[in-house]
């Protein structure tokens, strides 16, 4: 997608991306394990949806659509988007969902730029009340009046924005950039024939040294030098670069010391580890381009 120079300048230093008065957060590594299926919720594919209707509905609306009717384990999606919201527009950018005109759309709190001295007014105002009735009964008027002045300088403390379909369409893919989350999609068949095949690979690969979240924080903290509490704020983007910098490198000066000893013969020359970091897919492990497993089958044969 095409993005500003500004955000190119914040995705390259780790900084939130700016979408009108919206800030985005990088997702830090404490949340590796959310993201790392987070296209369960940013990217769902409409490929097999046979319902018009909700094919028609633009993605934000289509979810939640979906979730209400609870098909396909759409809740747990719903939840997870939910999730993965919260994260991103961080504590000082709550929201709520909302339906209006039968619409759904997205509310966004931003604390105004009187929001501390209205909180100390707020605050002032529900400490005398608290005390105040502490042992005596309240009026019905008293408690319309003290609800009316505490709702005027709630609404006065935060400005509000309203994020609908096409607003989120912008901003979901902005977060899937941000994360290193590569959207990839084929026709039904063939993305339930990958599934599988991701299913039985992963049983083949099944063993007690699977690689671990915490492997690979260990790798990355010990290749820099530094102590893995030392990479809690690192973002999941930068994380991402530093391990595959580590393992292509690597790779790199091996194979380079055994070609130049003679041990080995290359027929290319080998890729420099100086090179375009591009996000790896839900797929990219079965879908290898040139001899990949799924070409080298032929129509029928199975696994």
């Amino acid at each position: 997608m095409n993005i500003s120079y500004e955000n190119k300048m914040n995705l390259a230093f780790d900084k939130p991306l700016e979408y009108k008065q919206l800030l985005l957060y990088p997702a830090t590594i404490s949340y590796y394990s959310i993201f790392s299926s987070a296209e369960d919720c940013l990217d769902v594919s409409k490929m097999n949806e046979k319902n018009i209707e909700l094919l028609r509905l633009p993605y934000l609306e289509y979810m939640y659509t979906k979730a209400m009717l609870n098909e396909d384990n759409f809740k747990i999606k719903w939840d997870m988007l939910i999730c993965v919201l919260n994260i991103v527009l961080g504590k000082d950018q709550p929201f709520d969902v909302l339906k209006k005109d039968g619409k759904i759309y997205i509310k966004v709190y931003q604390r105004s730029e009187n929001y501390e001295l209205l909180n100390k007014e707020y605050t002032i105002i529900r400490n005398n009340f608290l005390s105040q009735y502490k042992d005596k009964e309240i009026s019905k008027k008293d408690l319309e009046d003290v609800g009316k002045k505490i709702t005027d300088i709630q609404e006065k403390m935060y400005n509000t924005i309203l994020i609908g379909s096409e607003d989120f369409e912008e901003i979901r893919q902005l977060i899937m950039l941000q994360n290193d989350i590569k959207p990839q999609h084929y026709d039904a068949k063939t993305e339930q024939f990958l599934y599988n095949m991701k299913e039985k690979l992963n049983k083949v690969k099944k063993n007690d040294n699977d690689i671990t979240t915490e492997d690979l924080i260990t790798i990355v903290a010990y290749s820099l030098q530094k102590e893995p509490k030392e990479l809690e704020n690192m973002t999941i983007r930068r994380f991402n670069r530093f391990l595959n910098i580590i393992t292509t490198k690597d790779d790199y000066y091996m194979y380079k010391q055994l070609e130049m000893s003679g041990m080995i013969k290359l027929n290319s020359e080998i890729p420099h580890w100086i090179s375009h970091y591009e996000p790896k897919g839900k797929f990219d492990d079965i879908v290898v381009e040139g001899s990949s497993l799924m070409s080298s089958l032929k129509d029928g044969e199975q696994i």
